[in-house]
């Protein structure tokens, strides 16, 4: 009878080794498998060939937001909502251009020093200046769309914005440039970012 019950124990906790090791695999094999495809989407991502205009998702949500710029009214400035996007963009020369283009073609000397590395980081670095609370600031830059504002996160940077308009007429700021120190004290502060729309 005792030799039955061990028998029976012993059986039992191989059969529980199988199922955990089965089970542990499949959880490794998605967790690989989940890096895999993030690691071949971000290398298969050739920012000189694809359309300027292309939106550039946010590296963690998936979003094509990378944040929402509330209106702000005063005396002698309107200033509209939106969404914040990145989009593909394009380096025409010194301080020329937009997006994910411009800003590596114009601080790729200096962006690994802020653990930027390469290109593909460029989201990423973006995406952890527009965190929510970041303060947004209007430096009275006026272009033909309107106001750019500047959006700064303490020591990690900051992102100049520019207006912008879709085929819609729908009101979006588009990413202009990112980099690490924000220059014009003398800046307005107009709110504070927000990560989504209110409903």
């Amino acid at each position: 009878m005792v030799l039955i019950y061990v028998y029976f124990c012993c059986n039992c906790i191989l059969l529980l080794g199988s199922v955990w090791h089965h089970n542990r695999q499949a959880y490794l094999g998605r967790w690989v498998l989940k890096l895999r495809a993030s690691e071949f989407f971000v290398k298969e991502l050739d920012y000189s060939s694809l359309n300027k205009d292309a939106v550039v998702p946010h590296p963690q949500t998936g979003d094509d937001s990378y944040g929402y710029i509330s209106n702000y009214k005063s005396r002698n400035m309107i200033l509209p909502s939106g969404e914040i996007y990145l989009r593909v963009g394009k380096h025409f020369g010194m301080g020329k251009g937009f997006g994910v283009n411009l800003i590596w073609g114009g601080h790729a000397h200096e962006l690994p020093r802020w653990g930027c590395r390469n290109i593909h980081e460029v989201p990423s670095y973006v995406a952890s200046i527009l965190t929510s609370g970041a303060q947004v600031l209007c430096e009275f830059h006026q272009t033909r769309e309107g106001y750019r504002l500047t959006v700064v996160r303490g020591s990690k940077g900051c992102v100049i914005l520019s207006p912008q308009r879709d085929a819609q007429q729908q009101n979006f700021y588009s990413v202009i440039t990112a980099y690490k120190a924000h220059r014009n004290r003398d800046a307005t502060n107009v709110g504070t970012l927000k990560t989504k729309k209110a409903p």
